[in-house]
């Protein structure tokens, strides 16, 4: 965003318009798994999980079973020449469980048209999973402030 605030002028069309980055609390052991350590054969690999992935990564997540635990909100905008600085949402808890990690997926804003990765879209682009370091056991109705930074890092506090 930096680049393009410093290279476009004032007749510049940046497309997309904006990009909306949209997010839902979800509750999967299957897509936590697949970047975290357990025991193997009686062998405690957890050890491993020091190098895994801690901000982000890569799913399909229609591939591996999951609940969403919370309806989509949207978590950031990208406008390029005003974009919004990271911050917490509130984001109601709409079904209890325990939650593994935050699904989130972008909608581009074209004018005339969007193209968009979330779940079930049927999009080639994957969406991000962003696991926790501790699983959080949540109830519905519940009220939690949820922040994806800059980074890609997940952070989730009771309100």
């Amino acid at each position: 965003a930096n680049d393009i605030q410093r290279l476009a002028g004032p007749g510049t069309t940046i497309m997309p318009q904006a990009i909306a980055q949209s997010a839902t609390l979800i509750e999967s052991a299957a897509l936590a798994n697949l970047n975290r350590a357990g025991m193997a054969c009686g062998f405690d690999l957890r050890l491993l999980n020091t190098f895994s992935t801690r901000n982000y990564f890569p799913v399909h997540a229609e591939l591996h079973g999951h609940a969403n635990l919370s309806a989509p909100r949207t978590v950031r905008s990208y406008a390029y020449r005003n974009c919004t600085p990271e911050q917490a949402v509130d984001v109601r808890i709409t079904k209890s469980g325990t939650v593994h990690g935050v699904l989130s997926w972008f909608t581009a804003d074209f004018g005339a048209a969007s193209v968009s990765n979330q779940p079930s879209s049927g999009s080639h682009w994957h969406q991000a999973f962003h696991p926790l370091p501790d699983e959080m056991r949540v109830d519905a109705g519940e009220v939690l402030s949820v922040l994806l930074d800059n980074q890609g890092y997940a952070w989730i506090s009771r309100s």
